[in-house]
C-alpha cells in the first residue's frame, strides 16, 4: 500500500452537523443550515399547580438517584408522555418559559410558570445530539417527516 492510500479519508461523520445544523465541538450554528430541522414533541398528560416540595419521606428513584428538591411553593407543573426510555433527557432544549424538572422512565415533569399548559397540548423541544440519537433509536417515538 502506498502513502496515498493510507492518508485518504474513507469515513466522514457528519450526522450532528447535517441533522442539527451545528458544529459538534462548540454547539455553534453552521451558517446556511437549520438548527430546528429536527424537533421532538411530547403530549401533556397532566397539568396542575403543585407544590415543588413533595410531602412524605423520599427515597431513591428507579435510576438510583436521590434528587435534591428545593421548596419554592406551588408552581404550574405538567407531566409529559416522554421519558428516559425514549430520550436522553439532558439533551433536550426546552422552549422559552418551560423548564425540565425531573424525569422517570416514561414521564417528564416540567414547570411552566409563565405558560398555561393544558392536557393534550404538545410541547416541542430542540435536541442536542444525545437526545436526537436516543429518540431516533427508540421504537416508542413516532418519526414524522414533513417536506
Amino acid at each position: 500500500m502506498d502513502n496515498v492510500e493510507r492518508t485518504r479519508i474513507n469515513n466522514l461523520r457528519l450526522g450532528e452537523a447535517i441533522f442539527l445544523g451545528c458544529v459538534p465541538a462548540e454547539q455553534a450554528p453552521i451558517k446556511g443550515l437549520y438548527t430546528d430541522a429536527i424537533t421532538l414533541s411530547a403530549e401533556v398528560i397532566e397539568a396542575k399547580v403543585k407544590p415543588t416540595f413533595p410531602w412524605g419521606e423520599r427515597g431513591i428513584n428507579a435510576f438510583g438517584e436521590k434528587e435534591y428538591v428545593k421548596d419554592r411553593g406551588a408552581v404550574a407543573q405538567a407531566i409529559l408522555a416522554l421519558g428516559r426510555q425514549d430520550v436522553c433527557v439532558t439533551g433536550l432544549k426546552s422552549p422559552d418559559g418551560i423548564r425540565v424538572v425531573s424525569s422517570c422512565s416514561d414521564h417528564l415533569i416540567v414547570e411552566a410558570p409563565n405558560a398555561s399548559l393544558t392536557v393534550g397540548e404538545k410541547v416541542t423541544f430542540a435536541l442536542e445530539y444525545s437526545a436526537f440519537l436516543a429518540s431516533m433509536s427508540s421504537a416508542s417515538v413516532d418519526k414524522v417527516f414533513n417536506n
